[in-house]
């Protein structure tokens, strides 16, 4: 003790009737139980560190890598120290059918918007656009199973019946009376018809997954492997529609589109799954996975859940590795941090977390990782926490700022929103 005993004894003596016996014995029992005390919670944080290691051996808590440093060491108690966090917060419900009428909103303003329609007369449609239809109609089939609805609603049966119409009139879509995405060149003709012939596989397969496909979607997937490229440093892919837009319709586009590929043939029907085109598509997958943003390399994980020989165990470590440093403190995650975006306007992109980089991330991570992976509970209880009044949840443009009330403005919330109820729904 710092203090004289006789001191103490006299200070204490003065409040409770104690013996100097009862008061040594009394201060021996304190020292033991502080350094007692001190043991344990040295000894906890080391057990708990120890456990996550094993059960989840990637990262900071893999026991086959290199000994971190004392700033990763830093970093991975901070993130234990949220999870722990995240896991004693109770979860907050998310609004399922809020989310299902904004997507449903938002696909009914795409039609009914002058600058996706193609063709003329009975024949004109929407196009299927990677930030607002195509993700509309691959997540409505999760919320319609969450919900417990009877079918398809009355926005996805008109979509499905545009997509049919012209997978059945594929060789007549350069005439007026249906039209191509985009035709003002020919290379624009060719990528309109292979950024069309993977959505249409892809979202034919996904709406009949689990069931007989009928003759259209059989059609579609003839069509997909039509225009795959069979010649070059791009074959196995497609062409894909390039406006210099990211993360979609920009130079990486064509991975992305493959990926996509991949995805419709993981659901192709046995007969619609031909061994060269497949093993074209994972070469290319695999050959060009280096040179990848961490957007495309998202997808790709998602895609290697779905569809084999596209990612070793090995190859996925260190994707998944990735994913989980591009993480957020709060849980969420930011496409400003999956790519090596550059607006066009110079104003710089939101760094904040979004609906779409989070689900994307959760959709990729889950089947990797496993649901009760500390991240990807983190990440659910963003999405959940961060659902809008409306049902939406934000997107952030990465090609310049938008005014968020705009119909341009809405894209990349409608991509957010398909993602991140996928990402809740598909658990």
């Amino acid at each position: 003790m710092i203090l004289p005993h006789g001191w103490l004894y006299r200070l204490w003596s003065r409040w409770y009737r104690i013996s100097p016996e009862q008061f040594d014995t009394v201060s021996f029992a304190g020292i033991v139980l502080y350094k007692i005390l001190i043991f344990v919670f040295n000894l906890v944080p080391y057990l708990a560190l120890v456990i996550v290691g094993r059960k989840y051996p990637i990262g900071c808590f893999a026991k086959d890598r290199r000994v971190p440093g004392p700033e990763e060491s830093t970093m991975c108690l901070l993130t234990l120290l949220i999870c722990v966090v995240a896991v004693d917060d109770p979860p907050k419900a998310w609004d399922p059918r809020a989310a299902a009428r904004a997507l449903d909103e938002r696909a009914a303003a795409w039609h009914d918007f002058k600058g996706a329609d193609r063709g003329q007369g009975p024949d004109k449609v929407s196009c299927v656009s990677c930030h607002t239809l195509g993700p509309y109609l691959l997540a409505r089939p999760s919320l319609r199973k969450t919900l417990g609805e009877p079918g398809p609603t009355a926005m996805e049966v008109k979509a499905l019946d545009q997509i049919r119409r012209r997978v059945d009139h594929w060789a007549e879509l350069e005439q007026p009376r249906f039209g191509l995405y985009y035709d003002f060149d020919e290379d624009k003709k060719l990528q309109s018809r292979g950024t069309e012939a993977v959505w249409n596989a892809l979202i034919l397969a996904r709406q009949g997954r689990g069931g007989e496909p009928d003759e259209t979607t059989r059609r579609a997937f003839d069509h997909l492997w039509s225009t795959q490229v069979r010649e070059g440093p791009e074959a196995g892919t497609w062409a894909w529609l390039d406006f210099g837009l990211g993360p979609w319709e920009a130079g990486a586009g064509r991975y992305f589109g493959a990926t996509l590929g991949a995805l419709a043939a993981a659901d192709a029907p046995s007969a619609s799954r031909p061994d060269e085109r497949l093993d074209a598509l994972r070469a290319y997958l695999r050959t060009h996975r280096e040179a990848q943003d961490l957007h495309n390399h998202a997808w790709l994980l998602l895609a290697s859940s779905r569809l084999d020989g596209l990612l070793t165990a090995a190859e996925r470590g260190p994707i998944v590795d990735r994913l989980l440093a591009a993480r957020h403190l709060d849980g969420g995650w930011s496409l400003g941090t999956l790519g090596s975006y550059k607006r066009g306007d110079g104003t710089p992109i939101p760094s904040a977390p979004d609906g779409y980089a989070t689900g994307l991330a959760l959709l990729a991570l889950r089947p990797a990782v496993g649901a009760d992976h500390p991240a990807v509970a983190g990440g659910v209880r963003w999405l959940r926490a961060n659902q809008r009044a409306d049902g939406s949840w934000v997107g952030h443009s990465v090609n310049k700022a938008r005014k968020p009330e705009t119909q341009v403005g809405r894209f990349m919330s409608d991509a957010a929103t398909a993602l991140a109820a996928m990402a809740l729904a598909d658990r």
